[in-house]
């Protein structure tokens, strides 16, 4: 729990500071796309582990200001409500198959949103 809590700080202040509403550079949108795709592998990580979805939110809201950076507390709160709406599974081979397409799927989505 403790190293959920430190990824979603880490991710929380640094994918906060871009603003994907400026443009910005291609590697830095590219860095952006992976940390949301790292963040939404945590969740659905998570989510696998048996770790509530309150105790998710929770964590994200004591992370991620909403004061400071709503849209960014939004985002990860909705990745998070997708996450935990996703079927459990009890395949370890199946888990991981829906860790690395559920975390793709953000990746790609954020990589087509400036296209």
């Amino acid at each position: 729990m403790q190293k959920l809590l430190i990824l979603l700080i880490l991710f929380g202040t640094t994918f906060a500071s871009a603003k994907p509403a400026q443009p910005v550079s291609e590697e830095v949108h590219e860095k952006n796309c992976r940390d949301l795709m790292k963040y939404a592998e945590m969740a659905m990580d998570a989510k696998q582990k048996g770790i509530s979805l309150s105790k998710m939110l929770e964590i994200n809201d004591k992370t991620i200001s909403k004061k400071d950076n709503l849209e960014m507390h939004d985002v990860f709160q909705s990745i998070l409500i997708d996450a935990y709406g996703e079927p459990t599974y009890s395949s370890p081979t199946v888990k991981r198959e829906q860790k690395n397409e559920y975390a793709a799927k953000y990746y790609i989505a954020c990589m087509e949103m400036y296209k």
